[in-house]
């Protein structure tokens, strides 16, 4: 018997989904019929006794997943005319690039426009740079209400030059839909599966049927917070705006030619000047290292030319050496030779005073 319950209740269900595919048009109404004639049946059954506990949990998770799907087909995919009852939904971004010479007037007059039109400052951050022509940035993130939007770039941005502006907008009407016909479906669901826990008499069912309470109220919650983010991100346009302080503002190309050439020449005047300053600033701040490098470097030149200087007179002092040994070397050899040179003329001296002396004794005698 439970075989055939159970496969009745089966063509019933399908029975009753394909009808409700077939008069997609009534949505809820359809949907809500179909519950009506579903589920006291599913609840009576559970509730005689005729079940186990295994199959009266699988009858309430059936029934509950029947519902789902019947409620998806009848609710959660809009026709295509459908979605003309809502409306449009434009996410509007603008990026915006300035230049300025008044930066404090120009930050705090942006700041203050927000806060006349109802908006908000989301972020902002700022920053110094004391080596660059652009001397300080900032960045800041505005929401503006949609409506007011337009206003808030005519006139929030007279201290400064726009050098460049971008806007997009970003067309989320039909995700918008999807999402807000789902959640009601998930919802008309959540208020069935209560009805039908309240009907239940089991613990096992109840839990069950908690169980999937539970998982819906997740998923609601999640697309209900995607549907918050979208609705705050169509009233509040953002607005990105980048600012650069610089000493002058460039004319624009619309300015004559005389204004141009004095604007410029302005701008070169003060760059070379402002250039020469942030140089003595530099190395200022840096003399002490600069002037530390400079010994070391000088200190490691002298020391490597001490070296050659040394090497240079090791050199010098073993050549003088080397010479001098040579020149008493050959000393020696020429006062040998001079010395048996004067013995051998000392020695012919002799020999001729001797011969002297003799031709002298026999020229006496011979007188």
């Amino acid at each position: 018997m439970k075989r055939f319950r159970n496969i009745g209740l089966i063509v019933l269900s399908a029975a009753l989904a394909l009808s409700l595919s077939a008069c997609g048009s009534s949505k809820s109404t359809t949907s809500g019929s179909y519950y009506d004639a579903a589920m006291p049946e599913t609840a009576a059954a559970m509730a005689s006794g005729s079940y186990g506990v295994n199959n009266k949990v699988m009858m309430a998770e059936e029934a509950a997943y029947d519902y789902e799907a019947s409620a998806m087909e009848a609710g959660a995919a809009p026709a295509a005319g459908q979605y003309e009852s809502y409306e449009t939904k434009l996410i509007k971004n603008v990026n915006v690039s300035l230049s300025t010479s008044s930066f404090d007037d120009l930050v705090g007059g942006i700041k203050t426009k927000i806060t006349e039109l109802g908006g908000y400052v989301e972020s902002s951050s700022l920053y110094d740079n004391n080596y660059s022509n652009s001397r300080r940035f900032a960045d800041i993130t505005a929401r503006i209400p949609q409506t007011r939007l337009q206003e808030f770039l005519d006139t929030a941005f007279v201290n400064g030059k726009i050098t460049s502006i971008n806007e997009y907008v970003e067309d989320v009407t039909l995700q918008y839909a999807d999402l807000d016909t789902k959640v009601k479906s998930l919802e008309v669901e959540q208020a069935r599966l209560l009805e039908l826990m309240e009907k239940a008499e089991d613990i096992e069912t109840i839990i069950a049927l908690e169980e999937r309470l539970a998982n819906l109220r997740y998923e609601i919650d999640s697309i209900k917070s995607n549907l918050k983010y979208y609705d705050n991100k169509v009233t509040y346009s953002t607005v990105y705006i980048s600012i650069s302080e610089v000493a002058v503002v460039t004319a624009g190309p619309k300015a004559g030619i005389l204004e141009r050439i004095s604007t410029g020449f302005v701008e070169s005047t003060g760059d070379f000047f402002e250039g020469l300053g942030d140089f003595v600033v530099w190395f200022a701040s840096r003399i002490i290292i600069i002037v530390f490098t400079v010994a070391v470097i000088f200190g490691i030149f002298k020391l490597i030319a001490f070296i050659i200087k040394r090497n240079r007179a090791k050199r010098e002092t073993n050549g003088e050496v080397k010479a001098k040994k040579d020149k008493k070397e050959k000393k020696g050899v020429f006062g040998k030779k001079n010395e048996n040179a004067c013995a051998q003329a000392d020695d012919s001296a002799a020999t001729r005073q001797e011969e002297g002396a003799a031709a002298t004794s026999e020229d006496e005698k011979n007188v």
